[in-house]
Formats: structure tokens, C-alpha cells, sequence
């Protein structure tokens, strides 16, 4: 998200400094050493940045939804279906503005002060929020098979090239690191089809007998062997 949303990342890099300042102060405010008003002024900005960056990662993450769904279903040969839900570590709604996003996560972070000041952290916050990944509802985090969470991280990753694509007009590089591992067959030939879509792809396996000849005659091969790299063939 930083690398096709300036607005968001330079909120992000306000908010860790603020957050890291905040966290210093309730530890002086916890041992007497400052007046506990200071914290008003950060909890001010905090709340400002906060919004920013929620506001920036729901609105990605509804993208990245669209297709999250799609590949998921083809890389699993239409037998899962790929959800992705933001779990903020703070009360919101969808139906608030700005504003009034604001003034709740602000009287979140007054409600939780004393708890923040014995333990001297910042607990409310973009910085403690999360995602689920549910396929077919289940929590792949938990539930979810080696095979079943493989496919998710791929479909996700596939899904991010998709938006940096849409959102700056440029084809990304794809990396993808021992490709084939926890898939099974029927996997690795979906995913090889969908790989075969994009220009740049840098794949790496333990051997090359997973791969079908329409995807090795348009490759650079190469091999690393004891640590030195040496290109096979094409």
C-alpha cells in the first residue's frame, strides 16, 4: 500500500513516530515524571492519522476483495471462497464520517488510559489491528489446511500485483518462492495458468519436473549450487 498511496504511507510514518513518543510519555506519566494533559495534544493527531490509515487500508482491501474471491476459486478449482476482513483493534462503523470516527477512537483511547498507562503502550490503533482470512467462512489462521493456507497467501499475493497494476498503470515484478510447496497437483496447474498471464515472474522450485515444457521452453533457468548461481538453460 505505501508504495502506490504517498497519503497513506506518510501517515503511517507520522503515526509511528507519534505512537512511539506516546508510549515514552505514559511510561514518564506513569512514574510522576510528566503532567498526564500532554497526552491530550498526541491523542489529537493520533486520531487524525488513525483515521487516515484505516480509511486508506478498507478502501485497498475492498479492491483486493474482488479478486481475492476470483483467484481463490480458480486456484482451487472453484471449490473455495476467499474473504478478507479488517479487524481494527478499536470500535468502529461503517456508517460514521470522519469526524465522527475520530471522536469515538478518542474517547476509546480516554477509556483506556489507565490500562495504557500501568502497562506503558499505546493498546488502541492502527498499529494492533489485524485481517482474517476466511475461505468458505473458516478462519484459514486456525482452520485452515497447509494446502488451503498456501493457496490464500498465493491468491493474496496475486491479488496485490493485480492492484498495484490498476493503481500506477505499471507491470510488477512477480516473486514467488518455492512455488509449489503444500500444493497438490490440481493447485500447482491452476497456479501455473495464472502465473503464465503475467510478463515478469521469478519462480523458484527444488527441481523442475513440476513445471510442463510450455512453461520451461519460455524460461531463463538457472540453479544455485553451493552458492553460486549459473544459468541451465532456457
Amino acid at each position: 500500500l505505501c508504495q502506490v498511496q504517498p497519503r497513506y504511507c506518510q501517515a503511517l510514518v507520522q503515526y509511528r513516530k507519534i505512537i512511539a513518543q506516546r508510549s515514552a510519555l505514559l511510561k514518564r506519566i506513569r512514574d510522576n515524571q510528566e503532567d498526564p494533559r500532554l497526552l491530550e495534544y498526541l491523542d489529537e493527531k493520533l486520531t487524525t492519522l488513525a483515521n487516515v490509515i484505516m480509511f486508506e487500508r478498507l478502501r485497498m482491501l475492498s479492491s483486493l476483495n474482488q479478486q481475492t474471491n476470483v483467484l481463490q476459486e480458480t486456484l482451487s478449482g472453484g471449490r473455495e471462497q476467499l474473504h478478507i476482513v479488517y479487524r481494527p483493534s478499536f470500535k468502529v462503523d461503517a456508517a460514521w464520517n470522519t469526524v465522527e470516527s475520530q471522536q469515538h477512537y478518542l474517547a476509546q483511547l480516554r477509556e483506556m488510559r489507565k490500562r495504557e498507562l500501568i502497562q506503558g503502550v499505546c493498546l488502541l490503533g492502527p498499529h494492533r489491528d489485524d485481517l482474517e482470512f476466511l475461505v468458505n467462512g473458516v478462519n484459514m489462521l486456525t482452520y485452515g489446511s497447509r494446502g488451503q493456507q498456501r493457496t490464500t497467501a498465493l491468491s493474496a499475493k496475486l491479488a496485490e500485483l493485480a492492484y498495484m497494476r490498476a493503481s500506477t498503470g505499471d507491470e510488477p515484478v512477480l516473486l514467488l518462492d518455492d512455488v509449489f510447496s503444500e500444493l497438490d497437483t490440481q493447485r500447482r496447474g491452476h497456479l501455473l495458468r495464472e502465473v503464465m498471464r503475467h510478463e515478469q515472474v521469478f519462480l523458484t522450485a527444488t527441481d523442475l519436473s513440476s513445471f510442463p515444457e510450455e512453461i520451461l521452453s519460455q524460461a531463463h533457468i538457472y540453479q544455485v549450487v553451493e552458492g553460486v548461481v549459473r544459468e541451465t538453460g532456457r
